[in-house]
């Protein structure tokens, strides 16, 4: 690779006389060369605008060279399908109302569980805070519970909606909804199991 000192880019490396072969349906580039010491065809392949590398190989001839950039190109397609479709579900319409109750599950060796109302849609965002919950004991250290409408018990927090219903209350919390039906306006759920550690 070469190094620009004044710019602090590092460029790929491609070998003199290579040629280029672009993925009409990718970012993927393969250089194509043949070693001079061996005479044995290679390639070099990469995605997008990085400078490394995803593949340096050498070949037994030009078909099994072929079929390898078709997979490097192949899979470079596949990251870049699942990473659109992932995308635009995360960025879903928001299909939250207000009055909707979000609910976590988290926690290492225990099941830890908040509730969260929506105050406000806004958008794609909305305002929620956290509310009480009522709990009614399964064993030693584990119980149902479910979430208190109204009754709050928590600061207004904005919220950016993902995946429709889904939203990050912080790096270890993600909420999503807990309602599955309303009756009267009133959001209807399931009791959840909670538990503590051992």
């Amino acid at each position: 690779m070469m190094y620009n000192r004044h710019k602090g880019i590092t460029a790929r490396y491609v070998p003199q006389g290579a040629t280029k072969i672009a993925d009409k349906h990718s970012d993927a580039i393969a250089y194509l060369y043949t070693d001079p010491r061996r005479s044995r065809p290679c390639a070099i392949i990469y995605y997008g605008k990085q400078s490394k590398s995803v593949g340096h190989h050498s070949y037994r001839d030009d078909a099994e060279r072929e079929k390898s950039v078709t997979r490097y190109f192949e899979g470079r397609r596949a990251h870049d399908k699942a990473q659109a479709e992932y995308k635009a579900k995360r960025l879903a319409p928001n299909r939250l109302q207000v009055g909707d109750i979000l609910n976590t599950c988290w926690g290492y060796d225990q099941t830890n569980r908040e509730f969260f109302e929506v105050t406000e849609v806004s958008g794609q965002y909305v305002i929620i805070r956290e509310i009480a919950q009522a709990h009614a004991d399964t064993g030693p250290s584990s119980w149902k519970c479910a979430p208190q409408s109204s009754q709050f018990i928590g600061a207004p927090m904005r919220k950016l909606v993902q995946h429709g219903d889904h939203v990050t209350i912080d790096d270890v919390r993600t909420a999503s909804l807990w309602n599955v039906q309303r009756v009267a306006g009133v959001p209807i759920g399931p009791a959840l199991y909670a538990s503590e550690g051992h």
